[in-house]
C-alpha cells in the first residue's frame, strides 16, 4: 500500500476530445504554477505508452520533487495510466468521461516519496504534504481551463 492516495476531480465544459489531446501533450505544464515537464524519451508504441517525461514540481512549501513518468496505458480518449520513480514512486490513473458537454476528469494518484526527511517527518507533516497536493492540483485545474478555453464547473 502507498504511503499517499490522492483523488482529484475536475470537470470542464468541452468535447472529451480536447481533454485528451491537452493532456497527452507534455506542453500542458506551460503556465501550471510549479510545474516544469518536458518529454524524455519516446516509447516504442505508436498508442504513446512507453513515452517518459521528467517532470520537476516546486510546490507551495519549501521544497521540490522531481520525477520520471513513464506513460503504460493508454486508451483513447478515456484513460491515460503511468508509473513514476525518482523522489515520488508509484502510479498515476486519469480517467476521463463524457457528460452531455462536460468532460469530467478524475486523476488517481498513489505515491511513495523517496525524500527521506519526508518519509521521516509524514506522521506529523502528512497534513501539510496533503495541502500542498491540493494546491498544486488546483493551480492545475485553472491551468488546464484557461489553456482549452473551457469552463471549470462543480463536479456533476
Amino acid at each position: 500500500m502507498r504511503q499517499y492516495t490522492f483523488v482529484t476531480e475536475w470537470t470542464f465544459e468541452t468535447e472529451i476530445e480536447q481533454v485528451w489531446e491537452l493532456l497527452c501533450n507534455a506542453g500542458f505544464s506551460e503556465g501550471w504554477e510549479g510545474l516544469s515537464m518536458r518529454q524524455s524519451a519516446k516509447g516504442m508504441n505508436k498508442d504513446g505508452s512507453g513515452d517518459e517525461y521528467e517532470a520537476v514540481v516546486k510546490t507551495k512549501l519549501p521544497y521540490t520533487l522531481s520525477f520520471t513518468s513513464t506513460v503504460t496505458r493508454k486508451l483513447k480518449p478515456h484513460v491515460l495510466e503511468i508509473t513514476v520513480s525518482g523522489e515520488l514512486e508509484g502510479r498515476g490513473v486519469c480517467n476521463l468521461s463524457q457528460n452531455g458537454n462536460f468532460t469530467h476528469i478524475r486523476y488517481l494518484w498513489e505515491v511513495d516519496t523517496t525524500k527521506r526527511w519526508m518519509r521521516w517527518l509524514a506522521p506529523v507533516l502528512k497534513p501539510a504534504f496533503v495541502w500542498n497536493h491540493d494546491k498544486v492540483m488546483h493551480d492545475g485545474a485553472r491551468t488546464v481551463s484557461r489553456l482549452l478555453g473551457a469552463r471549470m464547473v462543480p463536479n456533476l
